[in-house]
């Protein structure tokens, strides 16, 4: 994830209740295509939706000032 706030990241929020959004602390690959990390142990719910909040502009040196958010369109449901 780009920038220095302390918003950005991944997060899976849940589809029940939005408002809990829990951030993946591990992240192992991060590329335009492909993020691969580890499920926060703190969830809760079955069903998530995955938010990439992000401050990448595309330049390097130059991030958003806002922060940016990229939702999936999948949902995830935990077994």
């Amino acid at each position: 994830m780009a920038g220095d706030d302390p918003g950005i990241g991944v997060f899976f929020v849940p589809i029940e209740d939005p408002t809990k959004a829990v951030k993946a602390t591990r992240i192992a690959k991060n590329l335009p295509s492909e993020i691969i990390g580890i499920v926060p142990p703190t969830i809760e719910y079955l069903v998530y939706r995955i938010e990439i909040r992000t401050q990448f502009s595309g330049m390097v040196d130059k991030p958003l000032k806002i922060i940016k958010v990229i939702t999936s369109d999948f949902m995830i449901e935990l077994a």
